[in-house]
């Protein structure tokens, strides 16, 4: 195999510096040398180059696109194995929890929003970012969050104006959808994701704009509103939202809403409360904070995150 065929390096046109895979597949030092030889090349021994041909023999390993492109995506697709062997385990009141969610994105989310519905402080948006972890292998670039309000509008979401930087007029700018949507369309080999937090809080309606009827037909070409740009939703991009059922907005969706989102319930969990709160309290503190939340939960709307 040629060297170049292992992608070039994002940081720098120096052919001394090793590419993406080397970085990582060099294991410190382990594998390739520290150090430079006189020539300024770091050189693999026979051994080691032997170690590296019998790997490469059975899979070429795929570097994302989005490692060659910056300085950033180059230091987060090295980093992610050292993000990923530190994420701790999820808890055991979320792992069924999360399984649902992950079940319902692999059923609904080519034509669907998925919508993580409870109470506040039931622990939804950490959830959605659990799963959007997982549904990404831990590729932050892989994924965009935003939190509707009551002043979102089309022009927050999916395109919209904004101030040059010299004061001169303005200028088009594409914003959150179409930025992770387009990133999707250009890399249809992986899942993106979309995390809308506070789902009912604006006018859906009017904020969602082309994703209110095109989630559902991913194959349809549409023309953006403003700056009339042909596109279609990535096939590729499950969008999670967080949604309060008691807010009054929730309650007037109308069908055509409705009729786009797969809602999953997410309750007050005495499990999550326990498993939160066990190295934080004493015993006999969390017995009895247990014991008053069991006894409410049917009465009161109160969460545990």
């Amino acid at each position: 195999m040629e060297l170049k065929e292992l992608g070039q390096n994002a940081l720098t046109n120096d052919p001394r510096h090793i590419t993406p895979w080397f970085n990582r597949a060099g294991l410190g030092g382990v594998l390739i040398p520290s150090e430079a030889a006189s020539d300024g090349f770091r050189t693999l021994t026979n051994e080691n180059a032997a170690i590296f041909d019998s790997l490469l023999d059975e899979a070429v390993p795929e570097v994302p696109q989005d490692a060659w492109s910056n300085r950033s995506s180059y230091i987060s697709y090295l980093m992610s194995p050292v993000e990923a062997a530190e994420r701790p385990p999820l808890a055991t009141a979320d792992v069924n929890l999360v399984k649902e969610v992950l079940t319902a994105v692999r059923v609904h989310g080519a034509r669907k929003i998925i919508a993580l519905s409870g109470i506040p402080g039931t622990g939804k948006t950490r959830l959605a970012r659990i799963v959007a972890d997982q549904i990404t292998d831990g590729d932050p670039s892989r994924s965009m969050e935003i939190q509707f309000h009551d002043s979102t509008s089309y022009e927050d979401f999916v395109e919209g104006f904004v101030p040059r930087a010299d004061g001169q007029g303005f200028q088009l700018r594409p914003k959150t959808l179409r930025k992770i949507n387009e990133k999707a369309l250009e890399d249809p080999g992986r899942e993106y994701v979309l995390v809308i937090e506070e789902f009912t809080r604006a006018n859906a309606h009017s904020v969602l704009g082309e994703l209110l009827t095109y989630i559902e037909h991913r194959g349809r070409k549409f023309t953006l509103s403003i700056s009339q740009s042909e596109t279609q939703i990535a096939p590729n991009l499950i969008v999670l939202t967080t949604m309060n059922p008691r807010d009054r907005s929730a309650l007037s969706l109308d069908d055509a809403v409705n009729r786009r989102v797969h809602r999953i319930p997410v309750p007050s969990s005495v499990a999550s409360l326990k498993e939160m709160l066990f190295s934080n309290l004493p015993p006999e503190v969390l017995d009895r904070l247990i014991e008053w939340f069991d006894r409410h939960l049917e009465d009161l709307p109160v969460g545990c995150h």
